[in-house]
């Protein structure tokens, strides 16, 4: 059931996030690009409605809710940035969060190569081997 939880969070990362259709254009300025913060926003929240669906094995709680928090921020802040006309504050604060939560983001997925490998578990997913070349020590 480990395999299982870590497939089906593969499919929502791969399938919600990196895929993705619409992409930033920094070309462009924030104003015309507020439209692809508020999508983004959504589909960070579908994907954290997901992830919170998923049945979790004993030992993966504690990344579990770390990977909740994550998807729960990354939504309010993409959103925040949508909303970003309304309260230009809150936009440019969501700005500099979204930058920190990269950090978190490498925390996590150390965790989950760190217990995977602890509980003998080869992760095959294109995602995982991508993952661990981008956030290697």
């Amino acid at each position: 059931n480990q395999l299982t939880y870590l497939n089906k969070l593969y499919e929502i990362v791969q399938n919600d996030l990196i895929n993705f259709p619409q992409r930033l254009d920094s070309a462009n300025s924030l104003e015309i690009q507020l439209p692809y913060f508020s999508a983004k926003g959504e589909q960070f929240k579908a994907s954290l409605d997901k992830t919170a669906a998923l049945p979790v094995p004993s030992g993966w709680v504690d990344i579990h809710k770390n990977i909740l928090s994550i998807l729960q921020r990354l939504a309010f802040n993409h959103t925040a940035i949508a909303n970003y006309e309304a309260d230009v504050l809150k936009a440019t604060a969501a700005f500099g969060e979204i930058a920190n939560l990269n950090l978190e983001v490498k925390a996590v997925v150390k965790s989950i190569q760190t217990k995977a490998n602890a509980n003998g578990l080869v992760l095959n997913n294109e995602l995982y081997q991508i993952l661990n070349i981008l956030y290697q020590e």
